[in-house]
């Protein structure tokens, strides 16, 4: 088990590994530069795109997730986040362009940067071992199924977003922790 887990965690540093400094800062900026921030993705990429919301939502910034039924409409000056390995999937596409048609910024992150997705982003972050001049968990071989290296790199990458963002705004974690969930 331990090789196994060694091995996991050496592909998500490799997925890791290409994201560049600045564009990670830019993707920071944006965020705290918006009125609110809509997130997407469908399938496992949805739900660790749902864990970034929440941690968002703790930190006191208005977020939400694009499919649930109490979400107000995007507008101009919003954020759209979408979250696919592929960058190809039909209801992030017509999301990305509900959002650009009204005049909301889109940033796509994705293992295709020049997926349909990736190519109407304002701008992409590209989570993947570089082959070439394309960056896809097709390039290389996996121990694990499916997309599930793109899912975990993505998790660690939104995270280490957090606490940038925890960072600059300096949020510490017992302000979050009076905004954690309460219901359940």
């Amino acid at each position: 088990m331990r090789r196994t887990i060694d091995a996991i965690l050496y592909e998500i540093g490799r997925m890791l590994e290409n994201v560049p400094e600045r564009t990670t800062g830019r993707f920071v900026d944006q965020i705290l530069r918006s009125p609110r921030i809509f997130v997407t993705g469908q399938g496992r990429s949805g739900l660790m795109v749902k864990a970034f919301a929440q941690r968002l939502i703790q930190m006191e910034l208005e977020t939400h997730a694009s499919e649930e039924i109490t979400t107000p409409a995007i507008a101009r000056g919003d954020l759209l986040i979408v979250c696919s390995g592929t960058g190809e999937t039909p209801v992030n596409l017509l999301r990305a362009r509900i959002a650009k048609r009204v005049g909301a910024q889109v940033i796509v992150i994705t293992a295709r940067p020049r997926s349909t997705l990736a190519r109407m982003a304002r701008f992409r972050i590209t989570l993947g071992a570089r082959v070439g001049s394309e960056a896809s968990w097709h390039a290389t071989r996996s121990i694990q199924p499916i997309r599930s290296r793109f899912e975990q790199a993505l998790l660690i990458y939104l995270d280490a977003v957090v606490l940038d963002i925890m960072r600059r705004r300096r949020v510490r974690e017992v302000r979050m922790t009076r905004r954690h969930a309460n219901l359940d």
